[in-house]
């Protein structure tokens, strides 16, 4: 129990320690955030809740589970990809120089989609 140092100073973690610690919430960090903001967004919320609502009852509820696990697995496979594609810097910077170009063809995309869906239920 003899230590050269001071009792309060044997408790207090090292340099070192504190540094793994940050980075280890840094780490963890991005894909917290990630997972609340997919959790909380309406859109996945309605694809999910229309993805079971359609196939609840089609389906006995262990082919349900696979299902979901697909799913949940797709998802996760997809993000997975998207975070390393966005990772890189080149990738990044092509995204950035057609972010416009890309935003306008995927809001054509989803009001065409939109349209589609209204008009097939009349």
């Amino acid at each position: 129990m003899n230590s050269s140092k001071p009792h309060h100073e044997a408790n207090t973690p090292s340099k070192n320690q504190t540094e793994d610690s940050n980075i280890e919430k840094n780490t963890f960090s991005p894909f917290l955030v990630g997972l609340i903001t997919n959790g909380t967004n309406p859109k996945v919320f309605v694809y999910i809740s229309a993805m079971f609502t359609t196939l609840a009852g089609q389906f006995k509820p262990t082919i349900l589970i696979g299902i979901s696990l697909y799913i949940s697995l797709q998802t996760f496979a997809w993000f997975v990809m998207v975070s390393f594609l966005f990772c890189q810097k080149t990738t990044r910077n092509l995204y950035y120089s057609h972010q416009k170009k890309i935003d306008l063809a995927m809001a054509i995309i989803l009001i065409y989609f939109a349209a589609y869906l209204l008009l097939l239920n009349k």
